[in-house]
């Protein structure tokens, strides 16, 4: 159970790897999933990994993690949206969306409440 604990407590670490793995190769102008061009996105791939790392590293501060979550979760709905809107659906926003939501359902809060309340107490 202890190994389940720490795999549950560390997860969000794993859609985090793989979004920052996302980010970079669209800093060198290659993407994850190639519906970037179809949807006219080509020209602002840099411009979209910039917004990626941002949303992420706003989740990644334990002080921020539920905005950072809710820019994530806009983010990836956009993702969707506009591939539903040019015809070229792709499973990739939808499996990094789900994996977020369950690294945000398992992540420990008792250290942010603990910072929190020995913020209140000061």
């Amino acid at each position: 159970m202890m190994l389940f604990d720490k795999i549950k407590n560390n997860f969000f670490w794993i859609p985090s790897f793989i979004m920052i793995v996302d980010a970079i190769l669209k800093f060198i102008h290659i993407s994850l999933w190639n519906d970037l061009s179809r949807l006219g996105l080509q020209d602002k791939i840099v411009c979209l990994g910039i917004i990626e790392l941002g949303c992420l590293v706003i989740f990644l501060l334990p002080q921020t993690l539920t905005l950072g979550f809710f820019l994530l979760s806009c983010y990836w709905g956009g993702i969707t949206f506009s591939g539903l809107i040019h015809q070229s659906f792709n499973l990739f926003p939808i499996c990094m969306q789900t994996l977020f939501i369950i690294a945000i359902y398992w992540k420990d809060y008792s250290n942010s409440i603990k910072l929190n309340a020995d913020n209140l107490n000061q």
